[in-house]
């Protein structure tokens, strides 16, 4: 994508014509369909923070924990002792505690709300994937920039998805032969579980939930679209999976390496960070600097345009920048559509 296509002018917010149900309610530019619950496991956390499952069947859970385990160690982490499955005295329910089965992160956000909307299932896909760090909106471009990045490559329709690859729910753009939107963005478990955040909404709360019901809510239950290579004919929305590795080494190696790069990256991260805080916690003094942000964003910008188009590492982390800068302009613009604290 050229870095043309990406920039955001705050002179056109005006005509930014989405409704602000849409932009913070919903990860795409339409109504997700309703869903009756029809899988069998629930996830349940207690208010001291014990996060179990349930369901009928003992063995189930376990299996289940056990890709829970695996995805912990695929992102670099040690889960702890493993939980035994317990029934209830009648044996028609059994659950399973598993805390000590899930990445750290999942302590920080399974069921957790936001204070104000802009986290929404791209960013919270690609921060699972620890493609970005921090909690904001992430745009539908963003999320396709990282996915046709090197740190990312499709699985073919016969690979199976490992826990804590990525599943990108994607439908046809009208009138468009070949292009396609970003729909839904959430990160495989199982082929029961995936850890999903179902709309921006500061009511959609993070967590684990069964997969078939994330399938119904964005109208993608058939079974022949569910895992798809590139785009299919015959489906008119589909799935696509990614296992992607981590970019955060190669991004401060090149702030190493590039002064230039490194101001404006820490420049950047520290704005990041100040949003990130607020549309989480509510913290910070984000009301009485918005301005400030804003031209800040606008500086980046145009300092980062003008960096040299050198091939390889440093250019592609430039771009990622400006994905970044683009997300963060129009997450000033939800908050500007809410109240304040």
């Amino acid at each position: 994508m050229r870095e043309k296509n990406i920039i955001f002018n705050f002179n056109k917010m005006k005509r930014f014509t989405l409704t602000f149900g849409l932009i913070t309610g919903l990860c795409f530019l339409g109504i997700p369909a309703s869903a009756e619950p029809s899988g069998l496991i629930d996830v349940i956390r207690s208010q001291e923070g014990v996060t179990s499952l349930t369901g009928p069947s003992c063995q189930e859970l376990t299996q289940q924990e056990r890709f829970l385990r695996l995805w912990t160690l695929n992102v670099g982490e040690t889960p702890g002792p493993a939980s035994v499955a317990v029934e209830n005295a009648d044996h028609s329910l059994c659950s399973l505690v598993i805390n000590n089965s899930v990445p750290s992160i999942v302590h920080l956000l399974q069921d957790f709300k936001t204070t104000f909307s802009g986290p929404n299932c791209w960013n919270t896909t690609l921060r699972l994937s620890r493609l970005i760090q921090l909690s904001r909106f992430s745009s539908a471009e963003e999320m396709s920039f990282w996915m046709t990045s090197p740190y990312c490559r499709e699985l073919s329709k016969t690979e199976k998805p490992l826990p804590g690859d990525i599943i990108a729910i994607r439908g046809e753009k009208p009138n468009q032969p070949g292009a396609f939107d970003e729909i839904h963005g959430m990160i495989y478990l199982s082929d029961d579980l995936v850890f999903s955040k179902n709309t921006s909404s500061s009511m959609s709360p993070y967590g684990i939930q069964r997969a078939n019901l994330v399938y119904q809510i964005f109208r993608t239950a058939d079974p022949k679209c569910t895992k798809v290579q590139g785009r299919p004919e015959d489906c008119y929305r589909w799935v696509n999976h990614y296992r992607c590795t981590s970019s955060e080494k190669d991004q401060l190696d090149l702030e190493k390496e590039n002064s230039d790069f490194s101001s404006l990256s820490g420049e950047l991260k520290e704005i990041e960070s100040q949003l990130s805080e607020y549309v989480m916690n509510g913290q910070g003094n984000y009301d009485n600097n918005k301005e400030v942000i804003q031209k800040r964003l606008t500086d980046i910008e145009g300092k980062t345009l003008k960096l040299p188009k050198t091939p390889g590492k440093a250019s592609f982390f430039a771009k990622a920048l400006l994905q970044k800068i683009n997300s963060l302009k129009v997450q000033t613009v939800i908050l500007s559509k809410q109240p304040p604290r």
